[in-house]
């Protein structure tokens, strides 16, 4: 292709012919004459842009051209030798060049397009041809494939082997990758499976076999023990342990189909294994079945070596849908199931579910954490579940584990326990963060059993009747737990079938945080929760609202309670119980009298009138509420009735016992017990006296109580009669004459007027500094007497404490159309109000004056004697002269 040229003439011998064009070497350039090159011999160079024609030089038009393109031009200027276009042709301009390089270009361009114009429904039916060519080979490679499967198939049908042994005696042809047998001993036996042709295998398991020709195979998908010689009809005919422990021993998940399997001892090394059933229900062993082919039970060998039957060693093991019988069990510790906790690890995290287990000591013993036991029934099981973890002596190596942790997220739910001794036991370290939930039981001693104590863990919705012990006992610490919509009960208090308690918590150490809501508490021999034993106990923070208790203390005994503790409580809250044929002849009972209910809120239960509410140890205790709602009624105007719906007055007590209001002010601390603040009126005592003392308003205590005080006087006192003051000759000693010397002191006394400091009116008495003074100037003791009085106090503070209060504001609101309306709100304001005044310190004289008259009787009577006798001796005198 020419990409630079000119056309010429026809030419002779001595004619030139010019070269208007760049190029590199003069080997680019070609002479054409027609269609032929001209033999560069025929023509010589007279320049690089003129060629002179020699001898022999063709005639004719013809042109001379450049086969260069520009692009080899560019290219050829990347190194370091560039093509000087204008030094190469310096009579030549570069326009040219260029010029014809875009003319020949877009020629090229042209031609292409109407090349591929010209070709393009050849181009499409190409592509079309191509397309199907491209499908019928694929339906082609398809079909063939398909004949080559169903030969094989056809084969493989010719090799599907009766039995076990026939398969292992037998050479299999190479081309074939699978084989099936139609069962183990024979076929329709339940251990006919699929093989598939696998390479021979290190070390090979018992799902791997070989053939006579030393083919290796591999049992397809989940293995069931008849596919390696379990026949699963009881112990009279075969004992299956070696064929279920093979089929462990795979690493797969095992499924039981239909059979009684009867076995031994079995170890699960594999981690993640499932033994299953192959029906999803379970059967009881003890059921007599309808559909006799789903029946999947494993029963249990009778070996007296303390082994568990099934050991675990392994973690996140599970089994379902399946049914142990331990009828034949020979020994009382016998375990169908153990957990083992790992070397350095508590990662167990083992799974129970819908599985069925009769007549075993333990059920399932889970060592370890976060054991899920679920839809399980036991049945004459001592202790179905068994949660252990460690306190002490673990052999922990490479990663200690801490043991109060492994103990920890176990979920118990929605299982049934008949006929069992303990439902849930939980031994060593104290139980972390379980959910023991949604659980039945009858005919048993209990649910649950903790002997390292609880944390964190929630007894929800379960059911338990008809048992012989505390339903729920717990020894050692309890802390955040709670129990919430369980009902625990016994049977009608009948001796052996009721429980001795609902909630029993025995040598906690610790008891904090136990919520206690809306359970029910039903025929139960002595409490409903109780909180005793002989380990010091630290009792805070318990709520035991909204429960229904129903014949508590049904064995009659003098100390029973709804809630009895043999510890203080600090923190109760004890609210909205229905306590209904209460057996105990208490409530709460706390004792020994040592104890104290402290910071607590009793309020708004209901129980038996005829009942005590607190033990008589017990009072209320400090910052305690109690308000028992049926005995409390308050009508529409704020009058409080206690003991009677018809409240006369603001407070109206009535009740038929002797003494109706008992105020008791505890501590050492002065003050006032009851204040009584009055700015119009009077405090009244009311009565109507049928007796010498009805009505009347007396110390509870003979001669100990004072009426006032030196600080706190009575004003006045009005009486319908003089007061009375002992004078009974046996309550008095040392009785004699008055000495002469205390009359002739009294003699000295002046009797005067005065009037007191603030008031108007005059008194007439004596002042009892001169009564001191005149006594001390005689010699004399003014306080031998009783006549003189001299009291002293101390200083106290002003008492307030706040109160609240209703006030009511109008306020105007605007309504959706614009309109306002006044409302009348009220805001509850708090406020301090002054319950006892400041004192300074301070003394004060005073004068009995009951004495003091009766000391002045004393002298005027020797004063008229001694008269009469002088005037007696006068007259004597008078009649001797």
């Amino acid at each position: 292709m020419s990409y630079s040229l000119i056309e010429f003439g026809s030419k002779v011998p001595g004619d030139t012919i010019i070269v208007p064009f760049p190029f590199r070497t003069r080997e680019e350039v070609f002479v054409v004459v027609g269609d032929a090159d001209v033999s560069s011999s025929l023509y010589s160079w007279v320049n690089d842009g003129l060629i002179s024609c020699g001898s022999g030089f063709p005639s004719g038009a013809g042109k001379v051209e450049r086969r260069t393109s520009v692009e080899e031009y560019e290219s050829s200027q990347s190194g370091s030798s560039v093509y000087d276009w204008r030094g190469a042709n310096g009579n030549f301009t570069q326009n040219l060049f260029i010029h014809q390089e875009n003319v020949d270009r877009e020629a090229k361009r042209n031609a292409d397009v109407d090349e591929i114009k010209a070709n393009y429904p050849v181009i499409l039916e190409a592509r079309d041809d191509a397309e199907s060519a491209k499908t019928a080979a694929e339906a082609a490679k398809a079909n063939a494939e398909l004949a080559a499967n169903s030969a094989l198939a056809a084969a493989n049908a010719g090799y599907k082997y009766s039995t076990e042994a026939l398969f292992t005696a037998s050479t299999i042809p190479a081309p074939l990758l699978f084989v099936d047998t139609a069962g183990y001993y024979s076929a329709g036996d339940g251990g006919g499976h699929q093989k598939v042709r696998i390479s021979a295998p290190g070390s090979p398991l018992p799902h791997q076999k070989q053939s006579a020709d030393g083919s290796w195979w591999e049992i397809v998908g989940d293995v069931d023990p008849k596919f390696f010689g379990a026949r699963g009809r009881g112990k009279s005919v075969s004992n299956d342990t070696a064929a279920i422990q093979a089929a462990i021993n795979t690493g797969r998940n095992v499924q039981f189909s239909s059979g009684n399997y009867y076995f031994t001892n079995l170890v699960i090394n594999s981690r993640g294994q499932r033994l299953y059933s192959k029906y999803s229900l379970p059967v009881a062993a003890e059921v007599e079945l309808t559909a006799p082919e789903k029946r999947v039970v494993l029963l249990q060998a009778d070996l007296n070596d303390g082994q568990p039957r099934i050991l675990v060693n392994s973690h996140q093991n599970h089994f379902d849908g399946l049914a142990f019988d331990g009828t034949d069990r020979l020994t009382l510790t016998q375990t169908c199931i153990r957990f083992a906790k790992l070397s350095n690890t508590d990662d167990t995290d083992g799974y129970v579910t819908n599985c069925i287990f009769f007549n075993y000591t333990k059920g399932v013993e889970h060592v370890g954490r976060a054991l899920t036991a679920t839809n399980n029934i036991f049945v004459s099981t001592n202790y179905p579940i068994t949660l252990d973890w460690p306190t002490s002596g673990t052999d922990y190596t490479a990663v200690p584990q801490e043991l109060p942790w492994g103990h920890r997220a176990c979920r118990i739910i929605g299982n049934r326990f008949h006929s069992c001794q303990q439902g849930i036991v939980s031994v060593g370290a104290v139980l972390r963060g379980a959910l023991i939930a949604l659980n039945m039981g009858d005919i048993g001693d209990r649910l649950f059993e903790g002997t390292g104590g609880v944390d964190r863990c929630l007894f929800y919705g379960n059911i338990f009747d008809q048992c012989n012990k505390s339903v729920v006992f717990i020894s050692g610490p309890v802390t955040e737990t709670e129990f919430a919509a369980n009902s625990f009960g016994g049977m009608f208090g009948n001796g052996d079938e009721s429980p001795f308690a609902g909630i029993h918590i025995e040598d906690a150490g610790l008891v904090r945080g136990l919520l206690v809501n809306g359970n029910k508490f039903i025929d139960m021999d002595a409490y409903a929760l109780t909180i005793q034993g002989s380990v010091a106990t630290t009792v805070t923070n318990v709520t035991f609202s909204a429960n229904m208790c129903r014949n508590i203390g049904a064995d009659g005994g003098a100390t029973r309670a709804v809630l009895a503790s043999s510890f203080s409580i600090d923190g109760l809250i004890f609210t909205n119980n229905n306590v209904r044929t209460l057996a105990a002849p208490y409530v709460i009972r706390i004792a020994p009298s040592t104890l104290a209910l402290t910071n607590s809120v009793v309020m708004g239960n209901v129980w038996d009138d005829t009942k005590t509410f607190f033990a008589p140890y017990v009072d209320n205790g400090s910052n305690t509420i109690l308000i028992k709602v049926g005995a409390l009624f308050v009508d529409t105007t704020g009058k409080v009735g206690l003991g009677t719906n018809a409240p006369s007055h603001k407070l109206h007590v009535a009740d038929s016992g002797s003494n109706v209001i008992k105020v008791q002010r505890l501590g050492s601390t002065g003050g006032a017990g009851i204040i009584y603040e009055n700015t119009a009126g009077s405090f009244t005592v009311f009565g109507a006296p049928s007796a010498a003392n009805d009505g009347s308003f007396i110390p509870g205590t003979d001669n100990t109580i004072t009426l006032g005080a030196g600080a706190n006087r009575w004003e006045q006192l009005y009486a319908g009669t003089t007061t009375i003051s002992t004078s009974d000759a046996r309550d008095k000693e040392l009785v004699s004459a008055i000495e002469d010397a205390v009359l002739d002191a009294w003699a000295d006394v002046q009797w005067c007027k005065y009037r007191f400091i603030g008031r108007v009116r005059l008194h007439v008495g004596l002042v009892a500094q001169q009564v001191e003074e005149v006594f001390h100037s005689h010699g004399l003791d003014p306080f031998e007497l009783g006549i003189l009085c001299y009291d002293e106090w101390g200083a106290q503070e002003a008492e307030y404490e706040m109160v609240s209060r209703v006030v009511e504001r109008t306020e105007e609101i605007a309504g959706p159309d614009g309109t306002s309306e006044e409302v009348v709100i009220a805001d509850t304001v708090q406020e301090q109000v002054l319950v006892t005044p400041a004192r300074e310190a301070g003394n004060r004289y005073g004068i009995r004056y009951e004495e003091a008259l009766a000391l002045e009787a004393a002298y005027q009577r020797r004063k008229l004697e001694r008269l009469e006798q002088q005037l007696s001796a006068m007259q004597a005198q008078d009649s001797t002269t």
